[in-house]
């Protein structure tokens, strides 16, 4: 424990990678895929609730939680943009008002190389060829000895294995090291629930699926190993393909919910009554809009994701939430004075829409690559203008370039209600009026081979 002042309380966030709301406990969930975040959820001072993303995929979304901008004006969100030098962060900010601050990732698109470090006292990339160095030789042969418990067994596939058990054992270590530092901010994003959705071979029976253990992982692997052309073939995998696929997706799930219920009690054990937050970058397409994975939409299977928070005042049940306003409540409830410009302090000032942005390079690049696996694909079903979507609690509102569409939230089906698509386009005006008079401009990424491999892993390239 550590003697923080009140008004700087140390602060633990994780977000989790690619985790659907409708994925998890706290929400009507038929599987119990996450009963360790759920119970810091019912504990008192805790709460939880669904929770829109920023944006579509980790880059954009991550830089947005780091920021609270949203991503058209940070513009993070192709693949090679990086963090304007010009914006400041949250961790900068909280540098400056005495925290220690510290990152663990093991995704490069929330790593060094496209801006995302800034402001962290130690940023924490794992990579094969850097583990013993982030995670030391007791936890890396921990991990080796127990590769049927948190990976794949002994395998040369590299994309089979998981880093979540090093992930989780570097926050560990971290949290051991800073208990007499206060006040402490840790960042942790947790990966492994990414596709090709191949849990550790311990956790791959934590749901039965209807083809058997073996036939559901060399689905997984065989989707995500051919993403752009399913896609661009219009989803054709049955029924029950699809439910092997997504049994594996939520025994991962699964896997990285044991994780993080250490992570917490271990933040409770070392740290002074921190604020704990648990989120997503993004959800996940499983052949809704005929789409798989997390792209070309704002649909609300990518961007409904969950929010779990203690220490904090309670989430709302009746107005969207985003995790910039996460920032906001954390600063004004402890007298942080944090810019988060995109937050809403959720009480006092309750959001009326969310609002989730895609960007049109990105959009172009997946476009071009379904197309070219693909032929037959219609061109027209995805335009690839920069997309934005708002969200109140009954439609969701999507614009591209000029037009618009209405969905009905709860289904995701089309709507033609002129009235609520005339107040919503009004609304968006105004917003979109406001941001547009901001001046940054994104830097380049720039990838060294090493990590153009791990991403070409783990589906990125």
């Amino acid at each position: 424990m550590n003697d923080g002042d009140a008004a700087h309380p140390d602060i633990l966030w994780v977000t989790l990678e690619s985790v659907r709301y409708d994925h998890t406990s706290i929400s009507d969930y038929e599987r119990d895929t996450t009963p360790n975040i759920s119970l810091l959820a019912n504990e008192k001072g805790s709460s939880a609730s669904n929770a829109y993303s920023h944006g579509i995929w980790t880059r954009a979304s991550s830089a947005s939680i780091l920021t609270g901008y949203p991503p058209a004006v940070h513009q993070t969100w192709s693949g090679e943009s990086s963090l304007p030098k010009n914006m400041e962060t949250i961790p900068e900010q909280l540098q400056s008002r005495g925290y220690s601050t510290t990152a663990i990732s093991a995704n490069p698109q929330f790593g060094p190389d496209v801006g995302l470090d800034r402001g962290f006292d130690d940023f924490h990339l794992l990579r094969k060829e850097t583990l013993i160095n982030e995670v030391g030789v007791l936890s890396t042969v921990k991990y080796i000895l127990n590769l049927w418990r948190h990976s794949a067994g002994y395998t040369t596939k590299t994309n089979r294995h998981s880093l979540g058990y090093l992930t989780n054992e570097a926050a560990v270590q971290n949290l051991k090291r800073k208990s007499n530092q206060s006040p402490h901010f840790l960042y942790v994003h947790h990966f492994d629930t990414h596709h090709p959705y191949i849990p550790p071979k311990l956790w791959r029976s934590s749901f039965e699926s209807p083809l058997g253990v073996k036939k559901s992982v060399e689905l997984a692997e065989k989707m995500s190993s051919n993403l752009h052309k399913s896609i661009g073939d219009g989803v054709q995998f049955s029924g029950e393909e699809l439910q092997a696929i997504t049994t594996m997706y939520d025994s991962l799930i699964r896997y990285v919910d044991t994780l993080v219920g250490r992570l917490t009690k271990t933040a409770r054990k070392y740290l002074d009554n921190p604020i704990i937050v648990i989120t997503s970058d993004h959800g996940e397409f499983f052949g809704e809009n005929d789409l798989l994975a997390h792209m070309l939409s704002t649909h609300s299977a990518v961007c409904e994701v969950p929010m779990i928070v203690s220490g904090l005042p309670e989430l709302p049940k009746d107005s969207p939430i985003q995790p910039a306003d996460i920032w906001k409540v954390i600063s004004e409830e402890n007298n942080l004075g944090l810019s988060v410009p995109a937050g809403h302090h959720y009480k006092s000032d309750p959001r009326k829409y969310a609002v989730v942005q895609r960007g049109k390079e990105r959009s172009q690049k997946k476009v071009d690559l379904i197309s070219k696996q693909s032929p037959t694909f219609d061109l027209n079903k995805f335009p690839t203008g920069n997309e934005t979507s708002i969200i109140g609690n009954n439609y969701r509102l999507e614009r591209i370039s000029e037009h618009t569409n209405l969905f009905k939230l709860d289904t995701e089906q089309a709507s033609v209600k002129k009235e609520q698509v005339d107040i919503m386009n009004a609304w968006l005006d105004e917003w979109e009026h406001k941001w547009s008079e901001t001046n940054y401009s994104p830097e380049r990424s720039d990838f060294s081979p090493s990590v153009q491999d791990q991403l070409s892993d783990l589906g990125y390239l």
